[in-house]
């Protein structure tokens, strides 16, 4: 099962390996719909409510839904299987098992694609996206949220490798996480150089 989303009074998830999304009402606990065979490799990771739609990655696709009825708005090819998709100024972005992709929000229509090898969530700040570059312990890479030209690359290079094991934005800093070294690692969003923190 993913992590649940709230939307509407609904709890809403998906259940893993058979590919269902299903939705309850909060208190009755009554199944307000489902969905059914949308993905034959399942969907593991968490789903996504923007702007009033409700996105989740697949084997090799992203899916759109109507949160209320669940009915499919669109689907789109990503290549490879899609991490937990994030939504920012009218765009899905998701890291794929490839690339780094941007998509209309009402679409589905791609806008760019960056970078190589597999990404996870990303997070944004100052007209960027930040994601982890989980290949080969690549780390951070930064992309221009208008067009996906890479901005820069952290310079120390990070142990974590799971999908949904992107960077967090706080207090002025991008925080990143390590995994089989407990290492964190924080930079400075907007200037280009060695981490500020490593801890």
């Amino acid at each position: 099962y993913s992590a649940p989303v709230l939307y509407n009074n609904k709890v809403i998830y998906a259940t893993g390996s058979n590919g269902s999304v299903m939705a309850y009402h909060v208190g009755t606990w009554a199944l307000a719909w489902t969905v059914t065979g949308l993905s034959g490799g399942g969907i593991l990771d968490t789903p996504l409510v923007y702007d009033e739609k409700l996105y989740f990655g697949g084997d090799s696709k992203l899916f759109c839904l109507n949160p209320d009825t669940g009915t499919t708005l669109w689907t789109v090819a990503c290549g490879s299987r899609a991490a937990t998709p994030s939504g920012v100024d009218g765009r899905i972005i998701v890291g794929t098992n490839g690339k780094l992709k941007a998509f209309d929000a009402d679409t589905g229509d791609e806008i760019w694609n960056a970078g190589s090898n597999r990404f996870s969530i990303a997070a944004f700040a100052h007209g960027y996206a930040y994601a982890l570059n989980t290949q080969n312990k690549q780390g951070l890479k930064v992309f221009d949220l208008d067009d996906g030209s890479e901005v820069w690359t952290g310079t120390d290079s990070l142990d974590a490798y799971l999908r949904d094991n992107g960077p967090a934005i706080g207090w002025g800093l991008v925080i990143c996480p390590g995994n089989t070294t407990n290492k964190i690692t924080a930079y400075s969003p907007t200037k280009i150089g060695q981490p500020y923190l490593v801890q």
